[in-house]
């Protein structure tokens, strides 16, 4: 059987069911209960080729939203959301300066504080170091 023929029966199975492809894949990458599935597995050792996929179907097509706009939309996300975890007091990074005794001042290390955030936001610190090197 070829390709083809392979996505043909995938998409009229999905529209059997009434999932658009984008629901499914949002669908299966969001719940919880396939995090482990086989599915998902193959999809995250293949995330690089499908986003260079995805970015040469959208140059191809006429797209309102130019696809280096869609990335960084992306990555303002994860960087929002790194920093925020990386910030948030679970961490014990985060105090009220106006409140810090000054024992918490004298403990404070700018090269814990570092490492930190390379180990909670690896994605922003590539981006600051990218920057400084720039």
């Amino acid at each position: 059987m070829q390709p083809s023929e392979d996505i043909d029966r995938v998409l009229e199975a999905l529209g059997e069911t009434g999932l658009s492809v984008s629901s499914f894949l949002i669908s299966l990458i969001s719940l919880d209960r396939y995090k482990n599935h086989c599915a998902i597995v193959h999809l995250i050792s293949h995330g690089p080729e499908l986003l260079v996929a995805l970015q040469k179907f959208l140059h191809k097509v006429d797209c309102s939203v130019p696809p280096s706009s869609v990335a960084s939309g992306i990555m303002t996300e994860i960087y929002t959301q790194e920093i925020r975890n990386s910030s948030a007091g679970e961490n014990g990074s985060h105090f009220n300066v106006s409140h810090a005794s000054l024992n918490q001042l004298e403990e404070f290390s700018v090269n814990d504080l570092a490492m930190q955030m390379e180990e909670c936001a690896p994605q922003f610190w590539r981006l600051l170091n990218v920057l400084l090197d720039a």
